[in-house]
Order: C-alpha cells, then structure tokens, then sequence
C-alpha cells in the first residue's frame, strides 16, 4: 500500500531466471495487490504473473489506485487463459 507518496520501484534482470511477482492471498484491508491512495506509483521493468489455480483466492484489483497515478514502462502482466481469451486486467 502506498498512501501519499509519490514511488518508482524499478526491476533489472541480472543473470538467472528472471523475476516473477505473484500475487498471493491474505486479509487485507483493501482491494488491490498494489493499492495506491493519494500518491503514485511509476513500475519499471517488472514481470507480474497471475496464478492459473481457480483455488487461490486472489486480490479483486491488480493494481487499485484511488485519487492518484500509475505509469507502467517496460512491464508484463501474465495471466492464465479463460476459454479462448486471456483474462488478464491491467
């Protein structure tokens, strides 16, 4: 959670597998597995996967900003198919 600030979280790969940011479940006052409330936030560079498991609860917002900014460069945002189309919300 980020409240009234302004941050840049920026992603290098070095040698290996790169990095991978999953969302995992767990009681949380808010909604998003970034939350964003009257500030910002700039990502750069980050790989973020979403589980394909139906069994894993997951946040209801990837990312949730509320009176603020977001600015993603560079990013991948991987979700598991749903029929024919990819369910991935950004």
């Amino acid at each position: 959670m980020i409240e009234n600030a302004w941050v840049r979280l920026q992603f290098e790969q070095a040698e290996g597998a790169p990095l991978a940011l999953v969302p995992k479940s767990a009681e949380s006052k808010y909604d998003g597995f970034i939350t964003v409330v009257n500030g910002g936030v700039e990502i750069v560079g980050a790989a973020f996967t979403m589980p394909a498991s139906e069994r894993q609860a997951m946040p209801k917002w990837f990312i949730q900003v509320i009176d603020g900014d977001l600015a993603m460069w560079h990013c991948r945002v991987q979700g598991a198919l749903n029929g024919a189309a990819a369910a991935t919300k950004v």
